[in-house]
């Protein structure tokens, strides 16, 4: 994860953000080729709209492949501030991927959402 230490360098250098953050080209571990991947998965007919269900599972999907693309980050980290860097974003698409979990469950059972989540009670319970 030299990638972080070569961003920091090219900011302190003086480089504005779009270019110390670009990725070469050919860098396999770069995250946006996992990401094109699943987004060929899900690609609809030109003027068609996926559905909230299908949007939630693309998105649990999409979380879930950050999740998998950090967690092997993770151990490659070499610094402190890598590592830290890395477990945050770990930390914030874990989140993420919660949130679209449990937006998937209020449209898949939002009676039962209401019950589990939303804090709602039984008549007479």
């Amino acid at each position: 994860m030299h990638r972080i230490g070569d961003i920091r360098r090219s900011l302190s250098q003086g480089k504005d953000f779009a270019d110390a953050c670009s990725l070469p080209e050919e860098d396999e571990r770069d995250l946006s080729s996992v990401l094109a991947g699943l987004a060929a998965k899900y690609a609809a007919p030109k003027g068609a709209c996926l559905t909230e269900k299908e949007s939630l599972k693309m998105a649990a999907e999409l979380e879930q492949a950050g999740i998998t693309f950090y967690e092997a980050e993770l151990p490659k980290a070499a610094g402190k501030t890598e590592k830290a860097f890395v477990d945050f974003m770990l930390g914030e698409t874990r989140g993420h991927y919660l949130l679209v979990r449990d937006m998937q469950s209020y449209y898949e059972d939002p009676e039962d959402w209401t019950r589990t989540m939303g804090r709602g009670g039984l008549d007479g319970a």
